[in-house]
């Protein structure tokens, strides 16, 4: 494996000396003076719970490398973080040793190299600054001490050159919808800035608040990390900050978050596989430059940036990072941008690993057959089940260091039933088989298959048919004998997040709580709502103050600001297995009381009523206020062939237009760009054609089987002082038809001069 990373800190000019935290090591052959071919170190960023003990063993051998696939050896470990009580007790070649007799959260530097170079070392005495040509693998080690500890999610934030920024850290937190349990303070002798001593930059902490003031040093650019955590005095939780320092010259670049989904886009990332991830769509630059990924971090993932990966011949316009992991879980991944001007921006990307053995899907067969995969020795030991530990993986038919589970007959039909399936048959595991051959489910899945696997297929009492997944044969084996077990179950294959697609937080209106749900979808085509208690909610709400998710109960809770304030929240639900999907929340100002709102005396306002047509998607529009369309036009751009009205029931201006149908087309258009609702396909049919998808818009609002039909003023606040147009049609478009949305009539009406005033309307069916 190969571990490549950049450090916490990106300096304009200097960025070279500590882009990245593998070196070369080059040695010259002083006998015949030829060039021996340069090694390369590589070190990963790891972070490490332990509970309270009297000291703990940190062993890296598990993440360093080198080019030549000799292992290197620590060769030196210092602490960054200034407190006494995480100082180093011990260095040895594989790792160090550090006091874990009270809570705490340690950072250490750590590099790695040749034994040859630890020797020189040791045998001048010398520290690695004191040694010329020397040029190690460097990274960092976070450990966590407590009786329990949790990593909190990465925050952004932003200044300019030479001044100083306040963070706040639990309003940064809340945009997750993550808390501070009670009882825990910031620790103020936490703080590190693993670059202070190149940047000057200095930070401080504030515990009456929970802020941190970050200050910059004299003159520099770029992003920095500052390390945080609190402690409740047993228990330790640790955050990290990424300050992106831009110049005054120009304006700052936008990195968005994000949840990246593999496969099919509902899929976790496959254990250890290298996965490639594009940034490009989730970042800008108001000045319209052209923006470049200079940096990921994350830890115990491997990462790089390629170089010119779009194969434009420009090196500086690359979005595109390489990931893997051998951590199953949830991971969240800082990636910075640069404009090259001195702008630069950093953001989230959170995405989960699966567990080193996953279900497969098998949808060749009829019906879909999804395999549960065998446990671990780990998975079978924490589960309580009888189990025989199999053989340590070799890399070849297993995993390197791996040992999975084996089981008797019996035990393994039980496992099965357990988990409400049962074992496979011996014609469905042949159908696995051939859709991957000669070891395939090793080679694309991690399954072993250095042991056979039983089936449920019998020939002879006390004894059951087993297959050899490397060749697809099949035998008669004793039942007492242990074997790999996989398991047919009827999972979950797809999911989908419902609820509001927008939410309303207008100034002045109170806040609005949808509950969002996750469908599964089975291999059976079936499909259930899953209990919340089953969802894993990963949120992310932009900015903070907007709205706040409760994943105990599936809940989104708006707070209204000034109608200034808009964003989104992303919520992405997952199952146990990892299968997730991502819906993406506006919060915004512009909808009435939020869709199907029935609150009235509220449309004159800056915002226009929506409503969905009962048992679809589809959503409908009501009237345009004056209000809302001078919002409207301060955002995007001015509709033509349009009068203002009273509306006597509803009280409010409004604008009629002529039925020259185009300007209701560039309406609809206007609605498009600023993502009403969340959505970019308003639309009506153009000048001289009759729209029956906005007809019937209209009228499913109206007739709404769950509350009856009737006045739309009187159910949802509607202005019905004027028909709604939906078309035109005859000799110079003189006939234009209508609806009522007071009586749900369906009408035609003739002008003598090709036009009349109508209310607009636009509907948007996804």
């Amino acid at each position: 494996m190969k571990f490549n990373s950049t450090y916490f800190i990106y300096i304009m000019l200097i960025f070279s000396l500590f882009g990245c935290k593998e070196q070369e090591a080059s040695n010259e052959n002083t006998d015949g003076g030829n060039e021996i071919e340069a090694i390369t170190y590589y070190a990963q960023d790891t972070l490490r719970k332990t509970s309270l003990s009297k000291t703990y063993n940190v062993d890296l051998s598990e993440n360093v490398d080198s080019s030549d696939g000799s292992k290197p050896v620590i060769v030196s470990v210092r602490s960054l973080s200034s407190s006494p009580s995480c100082n180093v007790l011990s260095v040895n070649s594989k790792g160090f040793q550090i006091d874990a007799r009270n809570s705490k959260s340690c950072t250490y530097e750590y590099s790695v190299g040749s034994a040859t170079t630890l020797s020189k070392m040791r045998a001048k005495d010398a520290s690695i600054s004191a040694m010329s040509g020397v040029s190690l693998g460097v990274a960092t080690a976070t450990v966590l001490v407590g009786d329990s500890s949790e990593l909190l999610k990465p925050i952004s934030a932003t200044t300019t050159v030479d001044d100083s920024v306040d963070i706040f850290i639990k309003t940064e937190l809340a945009q997750y919808g993550d808390e501070i349990g009670v009882g825990f303070t910031l620790d103020e002798n936490s703080l590190v800035l693993p670059n202070a001593s190149v940047t000057g930059s200095s930070a401080s902490a504030s515990v009456g608040d929970d802020s941190i003031t970050y200050t910059p040093g004299l003159g520099f650019s770029g992003v920095e990390r500052i390390l945080y955590s609190y402690t409740d005095g047993i228990s330790v939780l640790t955050g990290s900050i990424d300050v992106s320092v831009s110049t005054t010259v120009n304006t700052a670049p936008n990195a968005e978050y994000f949840y990246y989904l593999y496969g099919d886009g509902t899929q976790p990332v496959p254990y250890g596989e290298t996965i490639e991830i594009d940034v490009k769509d989730y970042i800008s630059d108001d000045d319209g430059d052209t923006l470049q990924l200079i940096d990921v971090f994350a830890y115990d993932a491997t990462l790089s940036i390629p170089t010119d990966f779009n194969s434009n011949g420009n090196n500086f316009d690359d979005t595109v990072f390489t990931f893997s992991s051998n951590n199953p879980g949830r991971h969240s991944i800082t990636y910075v941008v640069s404009d090259n001007k001195g702008g630069f921006a950093t953001g989230v990307i959170e995405l989960n690993i699966a567990g080193v053995y996953k279900k497969i899907i098998l949808t060749s067969s009829d019906p879909v057959l999804i395999f549960a995969p065998p446990y671990t020795i780990e998975q079978a030991e924490s589960a309580g089940i009888k189990y025989s530990e199999g053989k340590v993986g070799d890399g070849i038919d297993s995993l390197t260091g791996v040992s999975t589970a084996t089981h008797d007959w019996d035990t393994a039909n039980a496992i099965c039933v357990a988990k409400g399936g049962s074992l496979p048959s011996i014609e469905s595991m042949t159908l696995l088989y051939e859709e991957y051959v000669s070891g395939g489910l090793f080679s694309n899945h991690n399954w072993p298959v250095d042991l056979a696997y039983w089936t449920s297929s019998t020939i002879s009492a006390g004894s059951h048919q087993e297959i050899d997944m490397k060749s697809g044969l099949g035998s008669s084996t004793l039942d007492s004998q242990v074997r790999y077990v996989s398991c047919t179950v009827d999972g979950i294959v797809d999911v989908e997040v419902l609820g509001a697609d927008a939410i309303t937080v207008t100034e002045g209106t109170p806040s609005i709580t949808e509950v969002y749900q996750l469908k599964g979808t089975f291999a059976s085509g079936a499909s259930e709502i899953i209990p919340n208690d089953q969802i894993l909610w990963d949120t992310f709400t932009n900015p903070a103050e907007l709205a706040k998710f409760d994943e105990n109960v599936g809940a989104l809770t708006s707070f209204p600001q000034s109608p200034e304030v808009t964003g989104t929240s992303t919520l992405t639900g997952c199952t146990a297995d990892g299968i997730c999907d991502t819906k993406i929340v506006y919060l915004q100002s512009l909808i009435c009381g939020g869709i199907d709102s029935s609150t009235r005396f509220n449309a004159d306002r800056a915002c226009i009523k929506i409503n969905t047509v009962p048992g679809t998607t589809t959503l409908v529009t009501g009237a345009l206020s004056v209000s809302f369309y001078n919002k409207l036009e301060s955002l995007t751009s001015s509709v033509g062939g349009k009068y203002v009205y009273y509306d006597d029931k509803e009280q409010g201006n409004y604008y009629r237009f002529q039925t020259r149908y185009d300007e209701f087309v560039s309406l609809c258009n206007r609605y498009n760009q600023i993502e009403l609702a969340g959505r970019t396909n308003w639309s009506a049919d153009p000048q001289g054609r009759i729209d029956y998808q906005l007809r019937d818009a209209l009228l499913g609002a109206y007739n709404n089987p769950a509350l009856g039909s009737g006045d739309m003023w009187e159910r949802y606040g509607w202005p019905t002082g004027a028909l709604y147009i939906y078309g035109q049609s005859g000799s110079s478009n003189r006939n234009s038809s209508r609806v009522d949305m007071a009586t749900g009539e369906d009408s035609s009406f003739f002008g003598s001069l090709g036009y009349g005033i109508s209310y607009s309307s636009c509907y948007s069916a996804n």
